[in-house]
């Protein structure tokens, strides 16, 4: 079965830009890096893409908490790594606990 993330009908670099709020990052890692690749592949080297990450355990929690279909959720720097095996060249955004105003309540 074809999935509409990783497997586009369109041409090798048929699109000058091409966006992906949140939807790298719902998908599980192994799908993830198969869209990066399919984005690299249909665009024409102009795109940006959000993922969901975290600097700190809380963080972490915070944004589990709030996303409802974020699968895939790194640090920075593990993000930093799959860009960089994928050879994605875009650029994206880390939404954060912290970027998205999230806080815990504390008793």
């Amino acid at each position: 079965k074809k999935s509409i993330f990783f497997e586009l009908p369109f041409k090798k670099k048929e699109f000058d830009f091409v966006i992906a709020i949140g939807a790298v990052y719902s998908l599980n890692l192994v799908d993830a890096i198969k869209c990066l690749k399919e984005i690299k592949r249909v665009g024409n080297g102009k795109s940006f893409i959000t993922l969901g990450s975290y600097e700190t355990e809380s963080d972490y929690r915070l944004f589990r908490y709030w996303t409802l279909l974020g699968s895939t959720i790194l640090s920075k720097k593990e993000w930093i790594q799959v860009l960089r095996h994928t050879k994605y060249t875009g650029d994206y955004k880390f939404n954060t606990a912290r970027s998205l105003n999230l806080i815990e309540k504390k008793n």
